[in-house]
């Protein structure tokens, strides 16, 4: 007894003979530590087991909910997109995670991503540990019952990547009973797409990076442009674009886009979409609406839109009225002296000079991107860690050295005797690139991109005084690219790499997500950026000097009335959006069309429009040499 009850020798009486007494302390020494022993491997098989059944037959319930599978370094900024989507049109949901890492783990990246002070974003996130290939996991965060499955495409060679995509895609199809929800699987090749939509009817292929490459191309050769871009494509800052109908919006019938945008005080109407057709953009104001069309209206949020409004009068900006001479929708007013016409063109002539630092595994769809903005003859300098042999016989373009003159250059992105070689007096934009190498590890490769960065800078400004390196006389614009959510609030929080930096900080991954979550949530304004993005009839976004559609500043010495100037640009054939601060040069898009404020003359502003071509031709009949922000 003494030996399963330590304590037993207590009942000994005070005279018992001394080796029992060291006997029974023995005895009961060693059934204690055998107690423990035992009871805590009892402990231990039971958690084991608990564990074990958690693992095996444990599931997360849930109804209408996100289904994200797989975790990214992007991962984070796909959360935050879409949860401010939801914020923004007015929903509320849960999202449930199936990755292979470690819940603790991801769940310590979301807290230091979004702070522990939103804790009800936290509660709203359900995360579990496994395979989103296996089909077992899936049925265990209720597939079934999803409101829309989101896949994310992982780091590194395209190919892999894809292949990752498309064994889940399968296992998503193989379930006994698919689901019946949108599934979004973001590809890395163009091909892949398809065979997404082959695998499961439901299931849609979006190919991101290229969008967000001529959004980098756009950032380097036309920043106000590119800026504009870069805040459509995103839900997390200034105004996004939905589409709506009027009776979405709670709105009496129009029957003109005129009337349309009397009723819309806190969104601007860019463009159309005709029932199972494309979107017309920078619509006039005569245009006749269906019962069926949709207006693309952009705006601070939906829930703005849906604000009860109080009937006023409409305002000046947008009255309908009899086409004048100086109205014609396609060319600018004709009162326009050719200093007016040259203000109209970029303030830079088109990039002659362009210098990449870093090699993109994506560098061959980047240079046929560049090759659409610039003009023929241009220059692009590419200094990569590889051999300037190995860099040619991977970019496989033949057409494209006839366009452009490409030259490469060997050398470490960080060497400062390497930077210094390059001619950055006859640059016009210098665009620094997450190396290949460093792809699959996001911050290594911010690393060396913020280094590389800084260093450029410090050169061109002339702050390394030992080089004693001559300061160009226009300086060369620097876009660098950052991959990872760490850097990204370093840069927030940094005071010399902030907002007021020289350097341009160029978020391709929180692009892509933002991009992403626009096809899975809203597929027609996708699809009008993607447009927008490329050389078309459909429509361009243009940097414009204000005065391009006065006939005459003197009245306006003050500046121009808001209001005022959209019913300028509207009556010209295009739609204003937005303007270009003074200081900074930082774009502000404007969707409350009527609020009471002063644009200053001398700044240009941001439009929508369809006459690309006959402002290039007007240009050519006045003998001035220019483009826009694409050259075709």
């Amino acid at each position: 007894g003494m030996f399963f009850d330590p304590g037993t020798q207590m009942g000994f009486s005070q005279d018992e003979a001394h080796y029992i007494k060291v006997i029974a302390v023995i005895f009961s020494v060693m059934g204690f530590l055998y107690n423990l022993v035992f009871l805590g491997l009892i402990v231990d098989v039971v958690r084991n087991l608990l564990a074990y059944w958690r693992k095996s037959r444990g599931r997360i319930v849930a109804n209408k909910h996100t289904l994200l599978l797989g975790w990214t370094n992007r991962s984070l900024f796909l959360i935050a997109q879409l949860f401010e989507s939801f914020k923004n049109r007015g929903l509320s949901t849960e999202m449930v995670v199936l990755a292979e890492e470690d819940p603790f783990v991801i769940r310590q990246e979301i807290a230091r991503h979004f702070g522990q002070t939103d804790r009800a974003l936290m509660k709203r996130i359900h995360i579990r540990q496994g395979s989103p290939s296996e089909c077992d996991e899936l049925l265990r965060v209720s597939v079934q019952s999803a409101k829309e499955i989101v896949i994310l495409s992982l780091a590194g060679p395209a190919e892999d990547v894809d292949l990752k995509t498309v064994r889940t895609m399968i296992a998503v199809a193989a379930l006994p009973q698919p689901p019946e929800c949108p599934v979004i699987a973001e590809v890395r090749a163009p091909e892949t797409s398809q065979a997404v939509q082959s695998i499961l009817t439901n299931a849609e292929g979006i190919y991101v990076k290229n969008a967000v490459r001529r959004a980098l191309c756009m950032t380097a050769i036309q920043p106000a442009v590119g800026d504009t871009f870069q805040i459509l494509m995103t839900w997390l800052e200034g105004a996004e674009i939905y589409v709506k109908s009027l009776k979405d919006l709670g709105l009496k019938k129009a029957s003109t886009v005129g009337e349309a945008q009397q009723l819309i005080p806190k969104g601007i109407i860019i463009g159309v979409r005709p029932d199972k057709e494309l979107c017309y953009m920078a619509p006039p104001d005569e245009r006749k609406l269906l019962d069926t069309d949709k207006l693309l209206i952009l705006a601070d949020s939906l829930t703005d839109l849906l604000e009860p409004r109080v009937a006023k009068r409409a305002p000046a900006a947008v009255k309908q009225h009899k086409p004048a001479a100086s109205d014609n929708p396609r060319v600018l007013p004709s009162t326009l002296s050719k200093a007016d016409v040259c203000r109209s063109l970029p303030s830079r002539p088109m990039q002659r000079t362009t210098i990449m630092v870093g090699w993109s595994n994506d560098m061959s769809d980047l240079l046929l991107a560049f090759s659409e903005y610039l003009e023929t003859g241009s220059r692009i300098i590419i200094m990569a860690q590889m051999e300037e042999e190995e860099q040619k016989s991977r970019l496989h373009l033949r057409e494209l050295s006839k366009h452009m003159d490409i030259q490469h250059i060997k050398g470490n992105i960080t060497s400062l005797s390497k930077l210094k070689e390059l001619p950055f007096e006859e640059a016009s934009a210098v665009v620094i690139l997450a190396d290949d190498n460093l792809d699959e590890d996001p911050r290594k490769a911010d690393s060396a991109c913020l280094q590389a960065a800084i260093t450029i800078d410090r050169l061109i400004s002339g702050k390394i005084k030992e080089l004693r390196q001559a300061v160009p006389e226009n300086r060369p614009r620097i876009v660098c690219e950052v991959l990872s959510p760490d850097t990204d609030r370093a840069l927030l929080s940094s005071p010399t790499l902030g907002k007021d930096s020289q350097i341009q900080f160029f978020n391709s991954g929180m692009l892509e997500a933002g991009l992403f979550t626009m096809a899975s949530c809203q597929t027609p304004v996708f699809n009008a950026i993607l447009k927008l993005l490329q050389p078309n009839d459909y429509g361009d976004i243009l940097s414009v000097p204000c005065r391009a559609y006065l006939e005459s500043t003197a009245q306006y010495s003050e500046g121009i009335a808001l209001k005022e100037l959209v019913g300028k640009v509207r009556r010209c054939g295009d739609v204003l959006i937005g303007t270009v601060l003074e200081e900074g040069g930082s774009v502000q898009i404007r969707p409350h069309w009527d609020d009471p404020e002063i644009v200053p003359v001398a700044s240009n502003i941001v439009v929508v429009t369809h006459r690309l071509d006959g402002i290039q031709r007007q240009m050519q009949a006045m003998g001035v040499a220019g483009g826009s922000a694409r050259s075709h």
